[in-house]
């Protein structure tokens, strides 16, 4: 794990397959979010999607595995097992994750981006509404369009960057 701090003002964590083998990336990074300068009250909002998204580039991005393995109260066991039995197998790959702090006079927000090594996904499919999904998976990008103010994807769907406002919107 690679991880640059300047100031508190930009985070900047890379995970190498050899990392992301050794284990959940998250715990390492939420610890050294902790000490974001002004994150204290926004903690657990910013934490919640960074868990979203890094889960999402490492089981969908990296590993390829298919939410629909969830499709009942067991398949999440199945699901698991075959995360374990990929990861074991991972020997290429990559999730890179940058976190600014942006302040303007409406006040301050924090930009979130990661990319994963994956082939990305169609990032204009048609989603099940939040509210409407019975389902025990596909909840992920809804939740993050309401947390977020802006959400944006690169064109290959491997890099998603949302902003997390601190101040309410209008």
């Amino acid at each position: 794990m690679n991880v640059r701090d300047e100031k508190f003002q930009m985070m900047e964590f890379e995970f190498q397959s050899a990392d992301l083998k050794q284990g959940d990336p998250l715990p390492a990074m939420m610890k050294c979010i902790r000490d974001f300068h002004g994150i204290e009250n926004y903690h657990a909002p910013v934490s919640m999607i960074l868990t979203e998204l890094v889960s999402n580039a490492l089981d969908h991005g990296i590993l390829k595995l298919q939410s629909s393995l969830k499709k009942d109260e067991s398949g999440f066991e199945a699901y698991y097992i075959e995360k374990q039995k990929r990861l074991n197998l991972l020997d290429q790959g990559f999730i890179k994750v940058n976190i600014y702090k942006d302040s303007s006079d409406a006040g301050e927000s924090y930009c979130i981006s990661v990319e994963d090594s994956g082939e990305g996904f169609e990032t204009t499919r048609k989603l099940t509404q939040l509210e409407d999904n019975l389902a025990y998976f596909g909840r992920g990008i809804q939740l993050l369009q309401k947390l977020c103010s802006e959400i944006s994807y690169n064109n290959a769907g491997n890099r998603v960057t949302v902003r997390y406002c601190c101040y309410p919107q209008t």
